[in-house]
């Protein structure tokens, strides 16, 4: 397969679609544009941003459980983003930013949604005119089910407008998926979470804390929304708990957080130098069993008169459009259901996505049985469980998509010529580790990539506006990796969490 693979991305393609405009997707066509290939890119929604558009009222969380008690959640707004208003990003921007294009110098250090949102629609650019909005890729499959494309279009897209319905079809030489990884939220399986009979939600449908006001509420997950909810929660239940006058406050609600792990994004709760809301907190292990609105867990602990569980456990890397039904994906699928803890698949996950992406090359980007398919921004920041392993495990998207389309832009306009090879075996956990990427591994995976297509090296500074003006990226400089590993402490003197 490799010698084929090899064969197939040394073909010159001059058209590529790219799925998705958000901040994966717009590196994407810059770097098509810049490899002079014929680019088209399809958005869902009405305009870029991706996961960084605020969506203030995303719909109604619909919980249906299968036969074995697996949860799924969906929305009937289903294109809604995740994010909430009071986000801030985990890293400044300098750290965040595309190579050859800073953020403002009135942008804060650690800026909230719709500074970045402004930041990739200017990035965008006259690129708009490239972009179908409105547009959602609803199949991707090889033109012939075999594969040969040597009189037409290598790959065939159906895509239908979100506002009309009416459907179209694409025929395009590569294909770029840049989606994002937020669609399908992932609630791990519990046993009788089906009998809780309250509210049941998840960090996807979480805008702010007031809508909690006077329950008890119990946080799943320690990752980067889990840790927001449960500060937002305990800093507005701690204000209610301080007011002169308690009554015109009405019930002060609890927040309970359930952990594989301690928290490592921010405060440690139970720091000697913490804020007081702190104290609000009650930290929990796993969840073992649920009965009702009792929830015990793995340490006996028995918490009742729950009102919501909050699940902020992540998301599925769900390709919707990659049918199973259809080549290349019915023999070499892109994701396979998460088995149950008995080994058995549930119904309910079999076309959710999964926990990590099959067939991929060994840089976690290429499609390895057609490398004119590339996926971009699948790397992220959650372990193995699904938890916050380290803060340096953050992973810093905008920069790394960008490289990453470079070099799938540079191979399918056949400037480069690379060798694929697998990557995580078939035979691998269906778990998120492969795609765990983070300090100082992101940045040297960056620089690989680099000198795989003949750039890196040298002292080009700090991913600023003059950067790249030898028309070649530069690896990373010492002082992004400094202050890579600073990151939180910065994060903690300007943010106060």
């Amino acid at each position: 397969m490799e010698s084929g693979a090899q064969q197939q991305q040394q073909q010159l393609a001059r058209t590529v679609a790219i799925i998705g405009c958000g901040a994966s997707g717009v590196a994407a066509l810059q770097q098509a544009r810049e490899c002079g290939l014929d680019a088209t890119v399809f958005e869902a929604r009405d305009r870029a941003g991706g996961a960084w558009i605020v969506d203030d009222d995303p719909g109604p969380c619909d919980v249906t459980f299968d036969a074995d008690g697996v949860a799924a959640l969906s929305s009937p707004n289903a294109l809604a983003s995740p994010m909430y208003e009071s986000l801030r990003t985990n890293v400044p921007t300098i750290l965040m930013q595309y190579n050859g294009r800073s953020f403002p110098s009135s942008s804060p250090l650690f800026p909230g949604p719709a500074v970045v949102e402004k930041y990739i629609v200017d990035t965008l650019g006259d690129g708009a005119a490239q972009v179908k909005f409105n547009t959602r890729v609803v199949n991707l499959r090889w033109t012939r089910e075999d594969g040969d494309s040597s009189d037409e279009k290598r790959w065939t897209l159906d895509v239908e407008c979100t506002r009309t319905g009416e459907t179209s079809t694409f025929g395009f030489d590569c294909v770029v998926i840049a989606n994002g990884h937020y669609q399908k939220p992932y609630v791990p399986f519990i046993p009788g979470l089906d009998t809780f009979p309250n509210k049941i939600i998840h960090s996807r449908w979480y805008r702010r804390a007031a809508a909690y006001a006077g329950q008890t509420v119990l946080v799943v997950g320690n990752n980067a929304s889990g840790y927001d909810c449960v500060r937002e929660l305990a800093q507005q239940f701690h204000s209610q708990r301080q007011h002169p006058d308690a009554s015109l406050c009405g019930d002060v609600g609890r927040v309970y957080q359930s952990a594989r792990s301690p928290s490592l994004l921010g405060i440690p709760f139970d720091r000697p130098d913490a804020p007081d809301w702190c104290k609000e907190v009650v930290v929990l292990p796993q969840i073992s069993s649920i009965s009702g609105r009792a929830v015990r867990f793995e340490d006996g602990t028995l918490l009742e008169n729950v009102d919501t569980i909050l699940f902020a456990t992540g998301y599925y890397f769900s390709f919707p459009f990659a049918s199973p039904r259809h080549a290349p994906f019915d023999k070499w699928p892109l994701t396979k259901a998460v088995p149950l803890p008995d080994g058995r698949v549930a119904a309910a996950t079999r076309d959710d996505g999964g926990l990590r992406v099959h067939n991929l090359d060994s840089r976690d980007i290429f499609y390895l049985p057609d490398p004119t398919l590339a996926l971009i921004g699948l790397p992220f920041n959650v372990g193995a469980d699904n938890t916050l392993l380290s803060w340096c495990l953050s992973v810093l998207p905008f920069p790394l998509a960008q490289i990453q389309s470079r070099v799938a832009m540079k191979c399918f306009s056949k400037q480069r010529h690379l060798p694929v090879c697998a990557g995580t075996g078939a035979d691998a956990p269906e778990t998120k580790a492969a795609l765990v990427y983070g300090h100082p591994k992101q940045y040297d995976v960056q620089d690989a990539l680099l000198k795989e297509i003949g750039e890196g090296g040298g002292a080009a500074g700090s991913g600023g506006d003059d950067d790249d003006v030898r028309g070649i990226y530069a690896s990373t400089p010492q002082e992004l990796r400094d202050l890579r590993a600073g990151a939180k402490a910065l994060r903690y003197a300007v943010l106060g969490y």
